[in-house]
């Protein structure tokens, strides 16, 4: 109760290939279907991990886990884009990741929905650099919001 909460945007992860990826080219993926490719992910990115095996025990499946973990975004996106793994992350990551050659998975649902937003004390006196930073993330998902993305 005596935290504030100051929505931002909705997020959603999604999965994520090379559009060389026999998955890519399927009109709708289960999740069945990812099992038999290896995941790429973040080193130590723990709610990662139970988000992915909480997605594939909805549908009764055991989790791939990671085969490989990275702590660098560029890393990632390199394994990604070989064409061989497939990993999860936020449609914001992706939009700027299609010049690699990476698309959306075609799953059957999705895979992770979320709000984005900033946390502070209710009443806290907001250091200056803090309320910089929010109104600078306020006007650029303003002015991203009102770009029509591709799909």
């Amino acid at each position: 109760p005596d935290l504030e909460k100051e929505y931002l945007l909705d997020a959603e992860h999604v999965i994520v290939g090379h559009e060389s990826h026999p998955l890519a080219s399927i009109p709708r993926v289960t999740p069945e279907d990812l099992l038999e490719y290896p995941f790429i992910g973040f080193a130590d990115d723990y709610a990662g991990v139970g988000r992915m095996e909480k997605f594939f025990a909805s549908h009764g499946l055991h989790s791939p886990g990671l085969s490989v973990e990275t702590s660098s975004l560029e890393m990632l996106l390199s394994l990604l884009a070989t064409g061989g793994f497939l990993a999860s992350f936020s449609t914001q990551i992706l939009d700027r990741s299609r010049q690699m050659g990476l698309c959306r998975i075609n799953l059957s649902e999705s895979f992770w929905r979320f709000k984005v937003g900033a946390v502070y004390r209710r009443g806290a006196q907001l250091s200056p650099l803090v309320g910089i930073l929010l109104r600078a993330l306020q006007l650029k998902l303003k002015e991203t919001s009102g770009k029509s993305r591709p799909s």
